[in-house]
């Protein structure tokens, strides 16, 4: 039975770790104060087996077909945040009220984040 099943919360995060999956039990989410984390690198990367291409048909009397097909990437398309120079950071100067939590190691380094912003204006 799922714990939600029985009636109990459990916290659970889960990522790939650099191509092994890593499983974490009610781990311990706390404040990261802008004071102490501003600045600190999010190393996020992508990793996909696909990509879309946009197929458009000629125009005629009919209108014209626009379709987004999906495709097989050979290799896997991978980016890496050293790439970019580490581009994703915990409160950058544009997020002036950003708040965030997160999930950090015995050793104090940061394991898991998570960073909110509300927006400001709806253009």
């Amino acid at each position: 039975m799922a714990a939600n099943m029985i009636g109990q919360a459990v916290r659970i995060i889960a990522f790939d770790n650099e191509g092994s999956y890593m499983l974490m039990l009610k781990p311990e989410i706390v404040p990261l104060p802008k004071e102490k984390w501003k600045g600190t690198v999010i190393p996020l990367g992508i990793r996909s087996d696909s990509w879309y291409e946009l197929e458009m048909q000629p125009l005629n009397e009919g209108g014209c077909n626009i379709a987004l097909v999906r495709k097989a990437a050979d290799p896997e398309i991978v980016h890496t945040p050293e790439e970019y120079n580490f581009p994703d950071s915990l409160y950058q100067d544009h997020w002036e009220k950003a708040e965030a939590c997160g999930v950090v190691g015995q050793d104090g380094a940061l394991l898991a984040c998570i960073e909110v912003c509300p927006e400001e204006s709806s253009d």
